[in-house]
């Protein structure tokens, strides 16, 4: 993978001994996104699910995902989960890989993390031979909707999102590589 040069700025691999930063950061990270437009109960359900350490080390331990880890000097600042496990049927290719999951930490928002990041990933998903990448994005996350639009992402249909009891939707957006 491509190793961002910047002075305060790094990109790795996640590895197992990464599990509970992952966990702690990406429940933390999901709920601060998400949290404030949706009940309570419906997030905490969401959470318990899918930030588990248990979960997360069994996806660490899945060759089908990829974690990356965004770095500020030795500061965890967010990450992004790349798995080539589901495609929908919408897409042009099915040499297709899921951005799955990609956050930046709130407070530092709109000073090129996340551009660094969404970089990584096009280009670990790009040095792996998948010919397009795509991801689900809540259909009223408008921010992030502009943000891929940005980077080429295409609307090409939609899914369901279940957290916890609320069954919601999400688009779903594809970009060649």
């Amino acid at each position: 993978m491509h190793s961002l040069s910047s002075s305060d700025l790094s990109i790795r691999y996640a590895t197992e001994n990464d599990a509970t930063l992952l966990a702690k950061m990406g429940a933390r990270m999901f709920k601060d996104a998400f949290g404030p437009a949706n009940r309570p109960e419906d997030m905490e359900a969401y959470l318990a699910a899918n930030f588990s350490l248990t979960e997360i080390q069994a996806e660490l331990r899945d060759s089908s995902t990829t974690f990356l880890l965004a770095y500020k000097k030795t500061e965890p600042i967010g990450y992004a989960k790349l798995s080539d496990r589901k495609n929908p049927g919408c897409l042009s290719s099915s040499a297709s890989i899921e951005l799955t999951r990609i956050y930046v930490d709130y407070h530092i928002t709109r000073r090129g993390y996340g551009t660094a990041l969404m970089q990584a990933c096009l280009e670990e998903a790009e040095s792996r031979g998948y010919k397009i990448i795509w991801l689900g994005v809540w259909e009223d996350n408008k921010p992030a909707i502009r943000f891929y639009k940005r980077w080429g992402f295409r609307p090409v249909g939609t899914q369901k999102f279940v957290l916890g009891n609320d069954i919601q939707n999400d688009l779903v957006m594809e970009r060649d590589l």
